[in-house]
């Protein structure tokens, strides 16, 4: 995608955030840009909604993959309201998938844990690098949300 079309969407994104349409704003970075990651959200987000906290996002029924982290509850609930949002036929909007953690080095900002290289459980906490995409229909095996609270010091 070129330059001025990302300026555009973000345009487009940030007027609804402005607008206090954070999970709506969320599904139009998506849908635009594709493979949208956590580092992107929070960009988006930042200028409205205080983000950070002591919360991470973790793989369902695995609390030592972390997705995302040092969030707070609101911005939780602003995912799970973006993620959960259907269409008119019943389908998922958005899902997240794995991704490459160059693109969160990219971004700027990455987590420092050790990366999980499949779905299991680990002793220690990993990060598991995903990104937000469209999703045309539910599948049954998408990642879901999940949060609690995390503390560095466990």
């Amino acid at each position: 995608m070129n330059d001025r079309k990302r300026a555009t969407v973000t345009q487009q994104s940030d007027l609804l955030a402005r607008q206090g349409k954070y999970a709506e704003a969320i599904i139009s970075l998506v849908f635009e840009l594709e493979g949208v990651s956590f580092v992107e959200i929070e960009n988006l987000l930042s200028p409205y909604v205080d983000i950070e906290g002591v919360m991470a996002m973790c793989y369902p029924g695995q609390d030592n993959i972390i997705l995302w982290h040092n969030i707070n509850q609101r911005f939780l609930n602003i995912v799970k309201e973006a993620m959960n949002a259907k269409d008119a036929l019943g389908n998922y909007k958005i899902a997240l998938k794995p991704t490459q953690p160059l693109v969160y080095y990219v971004d700027g900002k990455v987590p420092d844990f050790p990366i999980a290289k499949s779905i299991r459980q680990y002793k220690q906490e990993h990060w598991l690098p995903m990104t937000f995409s469209p999703l045309k229909k539910a599948k049954e095996d998408m990642v879901l949300w999940r949060s609690r609270g995390y503390n560095t010091n466990e």
